[in-house]
């Protein structure tokens, strides 16, 4: 197998990106979050909507397979935290919350999401 596996990382992050905004409509953010995290900001949206968009994005990423070399690929999995604005005025605290749901769902046991505590 060739590549380091930042390249690996790499490549398996733009599958990633791909299946993101195919999924999310044209007026939701999608952004890389640290080294294989990303954050999408869905836009008018409640808890119920969000996390069925976080089901159609990790059962897509599930679905996808990234090459690695012309020979080998790899699937992989997401673990997705979700949570809707509380009204809070600092959106860190939104970020924070859903960060602590992201844990949750790799505590979990991986491949699932989980909505953040209100």
């Amino acid at each position: 197998m060739t590549g380091s596996g930042t390249t690996r990382a790499t490549g398996c992050c733009r599958t990633w990106r791909g299946v993101l905004i195919g999924q999310v409509r044209a007026s939701d953010l999608v952004f890389r979050y640290g080294g294989e995290e990303f954050l999408i900001l869905l836009a008018e949206v409640d808890h119920v909507k969000a996390c069925f968009v976080a089901g159609k994005v990790r059962h897509r990423i599930e679905a996808s397979v990234t090459p690695l070399t012309d020979e080998q690929s790899v699937g992989v999995t997401a673990s997705i935290g979700v949570a809707a604005h509380d009204g809070h005025p600092d959106f860190r605290h939104l970020v924070d919350r859903a960060e602590k749901a992201l844990c949750q769902a790799k505590a979990a046991g991986r491949n699932c999401t989980v909505l953040a505590e209100s």
